[in-house]
């Protein structure tokens, strides 16, 4: 169904404000993908399976469908475009599918380690990124995380998709008090 996703990734720093614009071709599904029956492995419990419309599978899908060489493409793009930038510290702000591209970066081994990152990533279902997508297992001393999800996120209904993969290293750095203001 969906033919490509276009979306924007924020840097924010001192004396610096650039937007990266990105867009990805996830593989097309079909109508019968989007039946209840296609989403038993996902392990919803019965609250969530009420709140699962057919809008949300949809979601579910283009985040499951997303290209691995797509996201490395961008990532990789994301990346030349933070070691462009002068600053010493950077506050990136993403959410969905973008912040899929902030993770593969991270996780790629190439973000700049002499730039600090502050990751403000919304919106971002963990358990849908594949183990395929990361490179590296933990992320680099550079990166702080904060993970927010809006009142209004769809992701609310559906807490297990917030659950991140145990091959995953990942915690939000603002529970820590790791969170620091870039700009």
């Amino acid at each position: 169904m969906p033919t490509c996703l276009k979306g924007t990734i924020e840097f924010i720093g001192k004396n610096v404000h650039s937007e990266f614009k990105y867009t990805l071709s996830p593989t097309d599904f079909s109508m019968s993908d989007t039946f209840m029956a296609n989403f038993k492995k996902f392990g919803f419990d019965n609250e969530e399976k009420l709140t699962l419309s057919q809008e949300y599978r949809k979601a579910i899908l283009t985040y499951t469908n997303l290209e691995k060489e797509d996201l490395y493409n961008q990532a990789k793009a994301f990346i030349r475009r933070a070691q462009r930038l002068k600053a010493e510290s950077l506050e990136v702000k993403a959410e969905g599918q973008g912040a899929f591209i902030c993770l593969v970066a991270i996780f790629s081994g190439e973000l700049p380690v002499n730039k600090q990152f502050f990751f403000t990533l919304n919106s971002v279902p963990l358990k849908l990124i594949k183990k395929e997508f990361l490179k590296k297992k933990s992320k680099p001393s550079c990166v702080n995380i904060d993970l927010r999800f809006d009142n209004t996120c769809w992701l609310n209904s559906l807490e297990s998709l917030k659950e991140c993969p145990k091959f995953l290293d990942i915690h939000d750095d603002t529970i820590i008090g790791n969170w620091v203001d870039a700009a």
